[in-house]
């Protein structure tokens, strides 16, 4: 009732101002005055002014002057003092706002001197004077030296001149003060390397085009946090030595893995997270030798796990979405299952909200938002259980650069979150780093292939950090990529497919962690075409030719040829590729196959 009530008043307020032609001036300084004696000021006294304004009968009338002292001062009363009054019942920012309690004035001097200084210039007060002061002004840009920003640094970012854009990666911004190294000055400069002096210097610093000085930033290079260490080490951690995974005092283990991203999709953070079900389907995962699983733990932030806004700006996480973790880890820990987590996916590219995510992979400084309110958090809250073994960065980027419904981003803005988030992980946890390629192609160098977009020289040329670099490879594989890049199972992970291999770089360990639990085809031929759920699946000419492997197989052969994982997809059946009932056996298999590696913690021995 009193908003509709304020509506009609303003309504009544913008009649008379148009009406009666009486001026408005907001900028007048009311007094806060009991017009119509309820003591109070109000919706009565809005309108005591408008039956004044209006000539009609007022509380006050044939008394101009007493109701003058009551409203305004220096000033006939106006519909301007109607507007602030009503703005100020309102709630809404008002020049009522700043009265003084004391005085009833705006910008009044009561806590200053009872008598103004008055300019000795024109007799005003000083607050009041507009003569020329003394203050020292800027001889650039003529402004008072407070007030002066010339030689101060910019608060924005400086726009690349390579690319035109802010926060590009083309030269390494300063992560600090967010300038570009070389601002070429006026007067052209002798050429010469700001460390050494000479041109051309051996400095690995690269070179101006345009002023030919080393680029140096204005911010005093940072030394980067070290790697995390914890005093004592947690003997079920899993860690790398000598290219493997090891738990405890150096035992190999090998990832006897499946997939379970989801039992509802985006459930960690939503009312859909069921504990019962994931304490259940562990517990019946532990029992067929399932060692690991890969979960999602943030699909496509329907949930708002991550507060994000419309410009990619990232400010904090649910409480929700970290209650449900709490229990997702703890019900893996006392399953003994270890989670690889997920904590996007090409997924966050495309739909509604896809602009947010776009718009943060592209910016440092939203990166940076993103891993101060999300990475570290995550990391520090579960770095002690070491059945958070590994985090997955993104889920199959190769299509976010790809497809155009994801966005087509450039590999440079990917691969600067991923360096960005690694370097974090690492400085805070033991946490192992990965990036779930979809395929070799941007996962290998070499002849056939699109360059290594993960690769350690990659991520650190685009983040200055030795700490960004990921810990092992973890690229998917389904029949369609068989015929460009070959079969994993049967081939080795590392050298070129002339040589056997399946073209990664033998710098890291490697698992396959994502294929589907139906089995394996060297090419892209559905695992039976009578019965095929995928219809727009291509078939090879060949197709009934090529050899089809059973998933217990695909686990073997992987184990023989070096891989040190497999992580089948998927545990629960969402989607046609399979669920428990065709994943299982492979693992009950390896089991039986190598205890000692799936469980070298309590068959250390191989008993």
């Amino acid at each position: 009732m009193k908003n509709r009530l304020l509506a009609m008043l303003l309504a009544v307020a913008m009649v008379f101002s148009i009406t009666c032609a009486l001026p408005v001036t907001a900028e007048s300084a009311y007094r806060l005055g009991d017009v119509n004696g309820d003591s109070e000021t109000d919706i009565g006294d809005a309108l005591e002014i408008l039956k004044y304004l209006a000539d009609l009968d007022n509380v006050i009338d044939g008394n101009d002057e007493a109701f003058k002292a009551a409203c305004i001062t220096g000033d006939e009363p106006t519909i301007g003092c109607v507007l602030e009054i009503l703005k100020f019942l309102a709630d809404l920012e008002s020049v009522l706002d700043d009265v003084c309690d004391d005085c009833g004035f705006v910008d009044c001097e009561c806590d200053d001197v009872t008598d103004p200084k008055e300019c000795s210039g024109c007799g005003k007060p000083e607050k009041d004077c507009e003569c020329p002061g003394d203050e020292e002004v800027c001889d650039d840009c003529g402004n008072p030296e407070e007030d002066c920003d010339c030689g101060k640094e910019p608060t924005e970012p400086t726009v690349c001149p390579d690319c035109g854009k802010e926060d590009c990666i083309c030269t390494s911004p300063c992560t600090d003060c967010k300038k570009y190294p070389c601002e070429c000055p006026d007067e052209p400069v002798e050429p010469g390397c700001d460390e050494c002096g000479e041109n051309p210097c051996e400095c690995p610093e690269p070179v101006c085009d345009k002023c030919k000085a080393v680029r140096a930033c204005v911010c005093a290079p940072a030394e980067p946090p070290p790697a995390f260490k914890h005093d004592e080490k947690n003997p079920r951690r899993i860690y790398i030595k000598d290219n493997k995974f090891m738990v405890g005092d150096d035992l190999p283990i090998w990832i006897n893995g499946t997939n379970t991203p989801w039992n509802n999709w985006d459930e960690f953070g939503s009312n859909e997270y069921d504990a019962e079900w994931w304490d259940e389907h562990f517990a019946a995962l532990s029992a067929e030798g399932v060692n690991a699983s890969r979960v999602w733990i943030n699909c496509r932030n329907t949930q708002r796990a991550v507060t994000i806004d419309a410009r990619g700006n990232v400010t904090g996480v649910s409480d929700k979405h970290w209650q449900d973790l709490d229990s997702l880890f703890e019900i893996a820990q006392r399953h003994e299952i270890y989670v690889m987590a997920t904590i996007t996916s090409f997924d966050h590219f495309k739909g509604a909200t896809a602009n947010r995510w776009r718009a943060m992979v592209q910016s440092a400084e939203k990166i940076n938002d993103y891993v101060t309110h999300y990475t570290i958090p995550l990391v520090e809250r579960y770095r002690d259980n070491p059945y958070l073994f590994s985090i997955d960065l993104m889920n199959e980027p190769d299509w976010v650069h790809e497809n155009s419904e994801c966005g087509r981003l450039a590999w440079n803005d990917l691969s600067h979150f991923f360096a960005r988030n690694a370097a974090a992980i690492r400085e805070n946890s033991e946490i192992l780093v990965t990036v779930g390629m979809a395929f070799p192609k941007y996962n290998a160098d070499g002849s056939g292939y699109n360059g290594n977009k993960v690769s350690d020289e990659f991520l650190q040329n685009l983040y200055n950090s030795p700490n960004a670099y990921i810990d092992y490879w973890s690229p998917h594989f389904y029949n369609w990529v068989g015929g460009s890049y070959g079969h994993p199972f049967t081939s080795k992970p590392f050298g070129p497919r002339e040589e056997g291999g399946w073209g990664l770089c033998d710098s890291k360990p490697a698992i396959i962690a994502e294929t589907s639990a139906n089995g394996s085809r060297g090419r892209d031929c559905p695992i039976n075409r009578a019965t095929c759920k995928w219809p727009n699946a291509p078939c090879h000419p060949d197709c009934d030719s090529i050899p089809q492997y059973t998933l217990i197989e695909d686990y073997e052969n992987a184990y023989n040829n070096g891989w040190l994982g497999v992580m089948a997809w998927t545990s629960n059946g969402v989607d046609p590729n399979g669920g428990f009932e065709e994943q299982t056996p492979a693992n009950r298999h390896m089991l039986e196959l190598i205890p000692e590696l799936v469980f070298p913690l309590r068959f250390p021995s191989g008993n």
